[in-house]
């Protein structure tokens, strides 16, 4: 057996460098990691106090040009291509319409108080708004004081291509190549965006609309009809076109004399709007322009599962070339099989020119264009109907009376 070393015979371990450091150091180097820490969260509550107050300041810039409502925001069973599609509807239409509203004083206004880095945009926007109001003349000079004041900014400096978008030639030879070649653009034009955006005033200051492309305009003596509408959803006045649609409007006015859509007597109930169609949620990349349609008999009853959507209509007639186009407030004749089907009418509050040709324009809404949009913009029965932008309306939206006045 080994003899155990005694206790006061036993060595210690040194302390190494490094903890003889420590010791020596640690006060110090405390201090520094206390201050570095501290140097980098005052560093990042600088950078978080920046970031708020220049999301503030841009904040404010897309409330006053419409940005903030213009990009629809996505829904939570959106897919991809729904997303996109917003998006890009968003950009594409409903922002210039928001601009096209906005209030010309109130983008002055926020221009002059604006920082250098919004005030060209600011002044953008309110050129984009004179040109949607038409005003050439103050959208080339609010454009050319963008330019005088600020030259060196983006939309002002000339590159060699102001656009990133360039349009493929036109190539015969490629109509019938097997595989496809690679595309042959045209070639970029120097300039800026004012610069081109000045372009399109003066091309669209010498542009002479087509004549077959202007509304016609209604004659002093057209036949007027008027459709009352039961509860508090208004009345609409139609002007009939009987020189240009002749068998439509003497069918139409046959139908007016004979109550077909309202009730014969008080107590027997009109007919009711049975289709709205608009801007659907989840197709927004295709647009939708509002219209109703009414007609179906079947409608006067309160129990919708009784509504009858199939039924062929009573009063086909043969169709009309009337050359009149789908303007905001055309009334037309639905077209079914090879027929026009002058009972069941459809309504439009907006622009359609894509039905020029497939149905019958036979005359136009005078009076009560707020009516007509207010229907359209009313509430469907169901979600799904929301979603597709087509279907019933929620409430009965009864006509009362139709009566040709005097």
């Amino acid at each position: 057996m080994s003899t155990p070393i005694p206790s006061q015979l036993q060595g210690t371990i040194s302390r190494n460098s490094i903890e003889m450091l420590w010791e020596k150091h640690r006060r110090t180097i405390n201090t520094v990691a206390v201050a570095l820490v501290a140097a980098l969260g005052i560093n990042y509550a600088v950078k978080y106090y920046v970031k708020a107050q220049a999301d503030k300041k841009w904040e404010a810039f897309a409330v006053a040009v419409g940005l903030d409502t213009a990009l629809e925001k996505p829904g939570p069973g959106d897919n991809a291509q729904a997303k996109f599609g917003k998006a890009l509807a968003g950009l594409s239409h409903d922002l210039l319409d928001r601009i096209e509203k906005a209030d010309p004083s109130q983008l002055e206004k926020a221009g002059e108080a604006a920082p250098p880095e919004q005030a060209p945009y600011y002044l953008w926007a309110l050129a984009q708004r004179e040109i949607a109001g038409r005003e050439w003349e103050k959208a080339e000079a609010t454009l050319q004081r963008l330019k005088q004041k600020y030259p060196s900014h983006a939309l002002c400096e000339v590159t060699q291509a102001p656009v990133q978008f360039q349009k493929n030639k036109k190539n015969e030879d490629d109509a019938g190549a097997k595989k496809p070649k690679a595309p042959d653009l045209e070639p970029a034009k120097e300039g800026s965006a004012v610069d081109l955006l000045l372009g399109q005033i003066a091309r669209a200051k010498g542009y002479t609309e087509p004549a077959q492309f202007a509304k016609l305009p209604i004659p002093a003596n057209a036949p007027k009809v008027k459709f009352k509408l039961k509860g508090n959803w208004g009345e609409f006045t139609i002007a009939l076109l009987p020189e240009k649609a002749p068998k439509h409007v003497e069918e139409f006015l046959k139908l007016v004399e004979s109550k077909f859509w309202s009730g014969k007597d008080p107590s027997e109930p009109g007919v009711r709007i049975d289709e709205l169609r608009r801007q659907g949620s989840e197709i927004a990349w295709q647009r939708t322009p509002m219209q109703f349609h009414f007609g179906l008999l079947s409608t006067k009853q309160d129990d919708r599962t009784k509504w009858n959507t199939t039924d062929k209509c009573d009063h086909p007639i043969d169709f009309e070339e009337t050359q009149l186009g789908h303007f905001p407030g055309a009334v037309a004749a639905s077209f079914e099989g090879d027929k026009s089907c002058i009972d069941r009418i459809w309504i439009g509050a907006e622009d359609n020119p894509a039905l020029d040709g497939q149905q019958v324009v036979f005359g136009y809404v005078v009076e009560g264009m707020d009516v007509v949009k207010s229907i359209c913009e009313a509430s469907f029965s169901s979600e799904q109907e929301e979603k597709r932008g087509s279907g019933k309306p929620q409430d009965n939206i009864e006509i009362l009376s139709v009566e040709l006045l005097p």
